[in-house]
């Protein structure tokens, strides 16, 4: 019983500091968080958005993917894989949303980085699963609005 109700409590608390960090801003979060935590919580960031992402929720699914972006950039971490591959989904989510645009500079910035780390594999494959149909999606959307 004891156990039960401590399993519990842990899982309400975390849920419950889930919550609180995913309503502070970045910049809020950089400030009270430990420089040595930051690649950890950008990690959770990524794996929320994934989550709410796998469920359809794709507008919270975006606000996770944005934010572990931004705290990557703040730590230096722009240029890794973890990035990149952040930067991708976030290009699928934007692309869901009928942002296709968004999407295209998003999918951009994740097969240059792919490049950088001479992913070579990734970035082909984003560009020949992704770039291709969201630029042909953006290019008609503009035709539209003209």
């Amino acid at each position: 019983m004891k156990t039960t109700l401590l399993i519990f409590l842990f899982s309400f608390l975390s849920i419950f500091a889930n919550a609180a960090v995913s309503n502070l801003t970045v910049k809020e979060l950089l400030a009270k968080t430990k420089i040595t935590d930051l690649p950890k919580l950008a990690i959770d960031f990524s794996t929320n958005a994934s989550k709410f992402h796998a469920k359809g929720d794709f507008k919270n699914a975006l606000l996770n993917y944005k934010k572990s972006i931004e705290i990557r950039k703040a730590i230096g971490l722009e240029n890794s894989a973890g990035n990149a591959n952040t930067l991708h989904l976030k290009s699928i989510v934007e692309h869901k949303l009928d942002d296709s645009c968004s999407a295209v500079s998003s999918i951009k910035e994740a097969i240059q980085v792919y490049n950088f780390l001479s992913m070579t594999k990734e970035a082909m494959e984003a560009e020949k699963e992704n770039l291709r149909e969201f630029r042909k999606l953006c290019n008609t959307a503009k035709l539209t609005q003209n």
